[in-house]
Formats: C-alpha cells, sequence, structure tokens
C-alpha cells in the first residue's frame, strides 16, 4: 500500500515520507506565500548567480518532486511516472476525506466553537530537476486533469 506520512515543514517545503513503494522515499511538495517567497529571497545566497533564485525557488512553486532509494547509480532519476503521481494524488485526497470527515465529527462535538474547514490546497504538480536548464519543469506527461480525483 502505498502511503504517505508527514515528515516537516519548512517555508516553502512540506516533506512526506512514503510507505509501501520500492524507489521512492519522500515526496516534497512547495508553495509559499507572497510574504514567505520575499523573505527568502532576502535571505537567498546567490553564489554570484543573479538566476538562481528564480531557477531553484520560484521555478518549483506548486509543484513536487521525489527522492528516490540510492541503492545504485543507475536508480538515481528522480523523475514521476504517470502511476506515482497517481497514487500521490489519490493518498493527498485520501487524507482530505479524513480530515473532513475529523472536522466534521468535531464541529459536532463542539458545534460554533469549533473552527471553519480550510479549503483544500491545490493539487502539485510533478516537477523534476532539468540539468539542462537548471531549474525545475514539470514532467513532459503531465495533464491538468490528473489533478482532479473523482470521490
Amino acid at each position: 500500500m502505498f502511503a504517505l506520512k508527514f515528515h516537516l515543514s519548512y517555508q516553502d517545503q512540506v516533506c512526506y515520507d512514503v510507505w509501501g513503494h520500492d524507489t521512492v522515499r519522500q515526496i516534497e511538495t512547495y508553495s509559499a506565500p507572497a510574504h514567505m517567497i520575499e523573505y527568502m529571497r532576502s535571505t537567498f545566497n546567490h553564489c554570484g548567480d543573479p538566476t538562481s533564485f528564480e531557477r531553484n525557488i520560484l521555478s518549483r512553486q506548486g509543484g513536487a518532486v521525489i527522492r528516490a532509494v540510492h541503492r545504485d547509480s543507475s536508480n538515481f532519476p528522480h523523475r514521476w511516472t504517470p502511476e506515482v503521481y497517481g497514487l500521490f494524488v489519490a493518498n493527498l485526497y485520501r487524507q482530505r476525506a479524513e480530515r473532513v470527515a475529523y472536522h466534521a465529527r468535531k464541529a459536532a462535538q463542539y458545534g460554533a466553537d469549533w473552527p471553519a474547514l480550510e479549503p483544500m490546497r491545490p493539487v502539485p504538480v510533478p516537477l523534476y530537476f532539468d540539468m539542462v536548464t537548471r531549474r525545475y519543469e514539470t514532467e513532459p506527461w503531465f495533464d491538468l486533469a490528473m489533478t482532479l480525483q473523482a470521490a
């Protein structure tokens, strides 16, 4: 069974450990509000390259990358497959359904004192780091319809 377990959240990144897959060990999603982007820009070390912030931070916003198991050099692509992305999206929707059910139970228990449920965040698109362009790119096979899940 493919499952995600929350690992950490830092600045624009949320990292999940992956259970039940042979090669994928972590999935990192990236999204940040404007004030966090500006903070990150102010603390970013450009190392003399004025385009590095755009390539390394801005190009990954709204996306997700995978971290693979490093068994040998041939198993190091860090690229999504449609199957893994489908499992990831299905898992996000399953977690959302669990959150909605939890919220409904708590709202019934506490009534008006329980805060409103926040809307679901957009599903991240599958990204990989392109060594030629030196930036994050969307997987070529990706179609926006893949982010929609039937309930």
